[in-house]
């Protein structure tokens, strides 16, 4: 036999196989050698990846990221479990950068953990926890973003701040989200713009 494993899906093969039992790829010969057919990939279509707060009733925050794709947003709760591997991964790989560069990249690792979802396929993201949710873009009938607001008193200081927030509408009721520092602002604005006209309330740049 010239071959004892699948040479398209890897499965161990019987002695004296013509064919794989398990996809039914014709096993390679001596006379007949076999080409390995390439599988393709699912492509990755996430436009966007912003980290958020999902304002889940009126006490309720969830952190979450709100992964952009071509046809659907999907909202990515934060897992606990993720997050502290994301944040050991992070340590270990900037453990020779002296303390302060160590210090400030896992300060910043709750932004760059945003950044995996840009690798994974929609499928990933959406089945990576049983909290995650999607928005296909046709139930959605309206977005507005608010920029953050900062309020001062007769002395010009500050009196309270409210954060960047974002309100959708869809066929079957509202999602409320807010912001924290450190996000693409600019990039979400115009990604709101241009994907949802005339559906799109809030700043254009």
């Amino acid at each position: 036999m010239a071959n004892n494993f699948c040479s398209n899906c890897g499965t161990k093969l019987a002695e004296g196989a013509k064919f794989c039992k398990n996809c039914g790829t014709k096993v390679a010969t001596a006379e007949t050698p076999q080409i390995p057919v390439e599988k393709p990939r699912e492509a990755n279509t996430t436009k966007l990846a912003v980290p958020a707060n999902y304002k889940k009733g009126i006490l309720s925050l969830k952190g979450c990221t709100l992964v952009f794709t071509d046809s659907e947003l999907i909202v990515a709760i934060t897992d606990k479990k993720i997050m502290n591997e994301h944040i050991a991964s992070v340590r270990e790989e900037s453990s020779g950068q002296g303390f302060f560069k160590k210090t400030a990249a896992v300060m910043k690792s709750g932004y760059t953990f945003t950044d995996r979802y840009y690798s994974m396929t929609a499928d990933a993201i959406k089945s990576e926890t049983p909290d995650n949710f999607t928005l296909p873009f046709n139930i959605i009938e309206s977005l507005r973003y608010k920029r953050s607001v900062t309020n001062y008193g007769v002395d010009n200081t500050t009196t309270s701040s409210t954060p960047p927030s974002l309100v959708i509408k869809t066929t079957g009721g509202k999602l409320s989200f807010t912001f924290s520092s450190g996000y693409r602002e600019r990039e979400l604005i115009a990604l709101l713009n241009g994907t949802f006209p005339g559906r799109y309330k809030g700043p254009k740049r």
